[in-house]
């Protein structure tokens, strides 16, 4: 039968370097650029990888089986470079390295061959690089969000990474994702600071281990833009989700074109729209040009920044009569829901903002064995939570009554609804926790540390409990959600039983974090004991 060769095997091994020019380990280089001669031709893709520290710029010509590195700058005299290839890049056929790849020469008559070692966690490693700046260029003002980094290195996809040819002394380290790739650390990038500067000694220091944390929030909302829905209702759009405080109606001034403050009844988030708020007025704007202002104490973002200086914004009434009717939108959990957990909440939502002061809401939550006591409140004017005081019973319909006696808008409008029923059944069985309970055994570096705080972690990263051990070691924990899970120990500095990771404006080291080999099974209904958490 005739058919194709099949060419043998299939080549996977991936390209290696077989030489450079100059030698690594060069000195006195004062020409401007490096060649690397590969054993098989290798993808274009190669000048992705390449990282020159100190930073330079340079350019990449290729050649099939060879590349050039071509310095667009001047290299600084006396100075260690190193060239490192990464593993983000493949052969012709689509083999990848298994490690990088490193030469190093300096400009001056001897090499620096210190180097800082360490490990970045996080999520995902996407655009992750690491920043290096001498201890000299760290002077007052040190600022990392407008002077690039004299080293910078893309971390590899293990999380670790190795900074080659520097100088004994000082050196401050941090981890950014450097999602725009120009060596600073903007405003919105996640980022994480050693926890000490890192001292290279006889060409040698400790390993750096960093955790990267999200970017640090210090703007307040922003009002960008009010717009009239109808005569009596508007909406403020902000830069981020807006949070109202107590205080908002002190804060809010509605200015009509006639120079007259129109007060406002409600406000609330926008259901549909999280950077929005809806505010009821009490009366008509006219169709003229009306003015907005907001001042210190009407709204503040999730992470507690308030607005501290007053926003105006202008606006344009509408003639549009406000017909809103109140109306029931939703009842979650919606009538006849099965597998409803013993303690969640019956969340009624109204379509407009309701006169909470006086609203009469009667409720009645019922059993097969007889009524239920529950809390009632108000989340919002749009919003009436009703929780179990106790968690409900296993397997058991549940029905509950709502009676609307006296439920109004601000603006007057009567609910249409005068009762609800609805029926609800709890879930078959809860999911039983389990408990963990062992000793911990720190390292003599961690010992150096105090106080330490271990942390349960679960597949997503979430936090599913954390502990400081006992003097000897010892700890239990009790209702751990069946799961496996992964553990990471830090320094408490601030003692504010949280992980921080430094931050920049002002500079902050980061606390000590270690990331733990012990790995957790937690079953239902089982106690995992004399368990050893060593590093």
């Amino acid at each position: 039968m005739k058919v194709a060769p099949t060419g043998g095997p299939r080549d996977t091994t991936p390209a290696e370097v077989l030489s450079v020019d100059p030698a690594s380990g060069a000195t006195s280089f004062s020409g401007d650029q490096i060649r690397f001669s590969f054993d098989d031709y290798v993808d274009r893709a190669i000048r992705n990888a390449i990282t020159i520290l100190p930073t330079v710029r340079f350019s990449v010509s290729y050649a099939g089986d060879e590349i050039t590195v071509e310095f667009q700058d001047t290299l600084t005299a006396n100075t260690t470079y190193s060239v490192t290839i990464g593993t983000d890049w493949s052969d012709v056929r689509g083999n990848r390295p298994l490690a990088a790849y490193s030469t190093i020469f300096s400009t001056g008559p001897s090499i620096d061959t210190g180097i800082i070692a360490g490990l970045v966690s996080a999520k995902t490693l996407t655009n992750v690089a690491i920043f290096c700046y001498p201890w000299a260029d760290t002077a007052a003002p040190f600022s990392p969000w407008e002077t690039p980094p004299r080293y910078r290195l893309p971390c590899g996809i293990s999380g670790t990474f190795t900074i080659r040819g520097l100088a004994d002394g000082r050196y401050r380290v941090l981890a950014v994702r450097d999602e725009n790739r120009n060596g600073l650390v903007d405003a919105a990038e996640e980022f994480a600071v050693a926890p000490a500067d890192v001292v290279v000694q006889a060409a040698s220091s400790q390993p750096v281990r960093l955790k990267l944390g999200p970017a640090i929030d210090r703007d307040p909302p922003v009002l960008t833009r009010a717009r009239a829905l109808t005569s009596q209702l508007l909406t403020l759009q902000f830069t981020e989700p807006a949070l109202l405080t107590p205080t908002w109606q002190r804060a809010l001034e509605v200015r009509s074109a006639r120079d007259s403050v129109i007060p406002a009844l409600a406000a609330w988030p926008d259901p549909l729209q999280n950077d929005r708020l809806l505010v009821r007025l009490a009366a008509p704007v006219d169709t003229g040009s009306c003015r907005v202002m907001i001042s210190a104490g009407m709204v503040r973002d999730s992470a507690g920044n308030y607005v501290d200086t007053a926003q105006r914004t202008l606006l344009r009434g509408v003639s549009t009569a406000d017909t809103t009717s109140l109306r029931v939108l939703s009842i979650e959990p919606r009538d006849s829901s099965r597998n409803v957990l013993r303690g969640q909440p019956i969340v009624i939502t109204f379509s407009d903002a309701v006169d909470t002061m006086n609203a009469q809401i009667t409720v009645e939550h019922r059993a097969p064995q007889g009524a239920v006591q529950v809390r009632t409140r108000w989340a919002s004017p749009i919003s009436f939570v009703i929780e179990p005081q106790e968690a409900r019973e296993l397997k058991t319909w549940y029905a509950t009554t709502l009676g609307f006696a006296d439920v109004r808008s601000t603006i007057g409008r009567s609910i249409r609804d005068s009762s609800r029923v609805l029926t609800m059944l709890t879930e078959e069985r809860p999911i039983d926790p389990g408990s963990i309970s062992g000793r911990f055994v720190p390292s003599d570096e961690m010992r150096a540390c105090s106080p330490l705080v271990v942390r349960v972690l679960a597949s997503n990263g979430t936090i599913a409990a954390s502990f400081r051990p006992d003097a000897d070691g010892s700890f239990r924990l009790d209702r751990i959600a069946a799961g496996e899970y992964s553990l990471d120990v830090f320094c408490d500095r601030n003692a504010n039983g949280a992980y921080d990771h430094g931050d920049v404006r002002p500079f902050t080291f980061g606390e000590s974090w270690w990331p733990l080999p012990t790995k957790i099974s937690v079953r239902p209904r089982w106690a995992l004991e004399n368990l050893s958490i060593t590093p």
